[in-house]
């Protein structure tokens, strides 16, 4: 499986009502594949770091989880604009 397919596992893991508008945006247009990715990559490093001992970590976590939530309504808004 490559990066793309798991790209879009994720997100239609996440949004199983969406899977059809995804799959075809995810293909069509490179600007929604990569804010695709960007999401996903945020959604993993926040994972990461959450699983870390470090108390510094917060600060980072809170800024990733804010831009994760940016692409989540620009994702959304393109979905539905389909």
């Amino acid at each position: 499986m490559g990066h793309n397919d798991d790209v879009l596992d994720s997100l239609t893991s996440e949004f199983p009502l969406e899977i059809e508008k995804i799959t075809g945006l995810f293909y069509e247009s490179t600007n929604f594949t990569e804010i695709c990715e960007d999401y996903v990559l945020c959604i993993k490093y926040i994972k990461e770091l959450e699983a870390m001992n470090d108390s510094s970590k917060e600060t980072v976590i809170s800024d990733l989880t804010l831009i994760k939530e940016e692409l989540k309504l620009e994702l959304l808004s393109k979905i539905q604009n389909t």
